[in-house]
């Protein structure tokens, strides 16, 4: 390291952050807790800030990040932040050292001193500043992270700057290396939050909170932060108080660095959404269910046999009809489709005539969630797309020897057809929530 004469040297490095750090990053590696004596050999550093920019469409106001303004996003430092110099970094020889931000912060500039570490603070030596300090030898976002209210895990935020030559006088950028999703969440009085796993093709990113966050009539915002990405799907995994877990999906989906990606507000376990083995088609808020489709599908019989059994009177409630199925006697060899249904599980059911038509409304219909997004979830979750203008079998019978059939699109027809005969079945399930 070079002798310095005289007061400290100070220089400037312009930060472009993701977004701002609303606590004093407490994740910092053990080695650098203890505070170094300062040397008027060392350098201190003045490190300045500046907004960051959010699309004008996701424009919000948050106190954490200040007003938005024209979709800018001001950031401050905060106290107790920390980043680090590193010298020759990558080459099997380099060193690292640690500066602490003094004072309260709040601002966007801030001063930093040496803390601990061995790398040199000459101008031709500082080829590496990397916030936070902790990334410093791992150079990567940290798959966990701690949810904060408003904001996110100040110490998930990976910021960087690199030159061949060495650090000049000022205007230093430090540039985000990843990008930050926003996964803004409403839901039943009751229901909360205990994490969210968020992968957009490589690792598994964790949010974990410290204590379940409650969901409401309001929006509350989850951030993340992850790598960059281009026109990948993204998944994010919620695992709710009650332990259930729940699966969205954003397909196809370009993570910019250093841009705030807010998805638009969705119930906790929405239409679209994985959950407990089938895709949601319809949702009951008021009333606290949800109903899912299975994945998959079959071509079978309705029964081998032609008598009635009763539920040609019963349009609405396939659980019932599935029921009264499965009481017959040979249930298990003369009745394919509905025992194709219960074989999926405990309260798996053939749908009746009125569910078949809501499977079309929740996922294909004009005011569903989107054909084509429908079929492309489906394939996403590893099932079979459903069958457009086809008849799907229902438990309902027409006749002793004819069951009601429904037609996936908008006329949603209904036709008796014979019970013998092979048509596409699949299989619902109606769960509280």
């Amino acid at each position: 390291m070079k002798k310095k004469s005289g007061s400290m040297k100070k220089f400037n490095i312009l930060a472009v952050m993701i977004l701002v750090a609303v606590a004093a990053c407490n994740k910092e590696n053990p080695k650098e807790n203890e505070k170094a004596p300062v040397s008027p050999e060392r350098r201190t550093l003045t490190i300045n800030m500046s907004s960051i920019q959010a699309p004008e469409s996701e424009s919000v106001s948050r106190a954490a990040f200040g007003t938005e303004s024209t979709g800018s996003l001001p950031v401050v430092w905060n106290a107790g932040d920390r980043i680090a110099i590193v010298q020759d970094k990558g080459l099997g020889s380099q060193k690292i050292s640690i500066y602490e931000l003094d004072g309260a912060g709040g601002n966007a500039s801030g001063v930093f001193t040496y803390v601990s570490g061995d790398a040199s603070d000459a101008d031709g030596d500082i080829k590496d500043v990397i916030y936070p300090a902790s990334a410093a030898e791992t150079y990567s976002i940290p798959t966990a992270q701690d949810y904060v209210s408003g904001s996110f895990d100040p110490a998930a935020v990976l910021m960087t700057w690199h030159s061949d030559t060495g650090i000049g006088v000022d205007g230093v950028t430090l540039s985000p290396e990843g990008a930050v999703v926003c996964l803004q969440l409403t839901g039943k009085s009751g229901q909360s939050v205990s994490s969210i796993k968020v992968n957009a093709g490589s690792a598994d990113y964790v949010l974990t909170c410290g204590s379940p966050v409650s969901l409401s009539d309001t929006a509350v915002p989850f951030y993340v932060s992850v790598p960059s990405c281009a026109d990948k799907d993204i998944r994010f995994t919620l695992t709710l108080s009650d332990a259930s877990s729940v699966v969205k999906a954003s397909l196809g989906k370009t993570l910019e660095a250093g841009k705030v990606h807010r998805f638009p507000a969705v119930n906790a376990i929405d239409r679209g959404d994985l959950f407990d083995g089938g895709i949601v088609f319809q949702t009951d808020y008021v009333n606290s269910w949800v109903k899912i489709v299975s994945l998959d599908e079959t071509t079978v019989a309705f029964s081998t046999e032609g008598i009635s059994l009763g539920t040609e009177g019963n349009p609405d409630e396939g659980k019932a009809n599935t029921a009264v199925i499965a009481a017959t006697p040979n249930f298990a060899t003369a009745y394919p489709a509905a025992k194709w249904c219960t074989d999926k599980g405990a309260e798996w059911y053939m749908p009746s005539r009125k569910e078949v038509a809501n499977i079309y409304n929740g996922l294909l219909g004009g005011s569903s969630i989107g054909q084509a997004r429908a079929q492309a979830l489906l394939t996403y979750y590893g099932g079979d797309q459903l069958q457009l203008d086809t008849y799907y079998q229902t438990s309902c019978e027409n006749t002793a020897t004819k069951v009601w059939h429904v037609k996936t699109n908008s006329s949603k027809t209904a036709y008796g057809q014979n019970k013998t005969a092979a048509r596409a079945v699949r299989a619902i399930k109606k769960i509280s929530i």
